[in-house]
């Protein structure tokens, strides 16, 4: 988890992933995703990582902002655990030869009765269920957003037979308007 050690890391004038820091290793391995071990992060495009379109448009917007103002550019998001609501911010940064760094340091936590839901690694159905990766907020039938905990009960997630379906992030439709405020 996220502690004192800022995760860190560099992308490429092509995107590529060119480095990492142990902190980012330490994420992934208490998220336990394998596919952001040392050996196979190191040059892969970043835009493999990153499948939801509006959470590529903003990176991409912050990509751009950093490169084209040379300075960098911030925000705060949520990025939750199955036993933890966090509140990161990131730092864009330009740096030489046209790569741009990436800082996340953690705001604040606060502890949660877990939620199978976020645990990586469980078994699950081949429906999504896309959760907001900057509110941490769920769509239910009818448009609103809420919660993750408040999204389980209401669709009745666990009370259907077999394994929930996995999440999946994106951006609420709202949320990148609140980044264009504060620039």
């Amino acid at each position: 988890m996220l502690m004192d050690v800022a995760i860190a890391y560099e992308i490429d004038e092509q995107h590529r992933i060119a480095t990492v820091n142990r902190a980012w290793f330490d994420e992934a391995q208490t998220a336990g995703d394998e596919r952001l071990g040392d050996e196979h992060v190191i040059g892969r495009d970043l835009w493999e990582l990153i499948h939801d379109r509006n959470t590529r448009h903003l990176y991409e917007t912050m990509i751009t902002r950093a490169r084209e103002r040379a300075h960098s550019v911030g925000f705060r998001f949520r990025c939750d655990t199955p036993d933890q609501r966090r509140l990161l911010h990131m730092e864009v940064a330009p740096r030489e030869n046209g790569h741009v760094a990436f800082e996340v340091r953690l705001v604040e936590s606060q502890p949660r009765e877990a939620v199978e839901l976020l645990r990586v690694g469980r078994a699950h159905s081949d429906a999504l269920i896309r959760m907001c990766g900057w509110c941490q907020r769920v769509p239910l039938p009818g448009g609103a957003r809420v919660a993750v905990e408040a999204a389980l009960d209401a669709i009745h997630l666990f009370g259907s037979p077999g394994p929930p379906p996995p999440l999946t992030h994106g951006i609420a439709p709202a949320c990148p308007y609140r980044l264009h405020a504060c620039q």
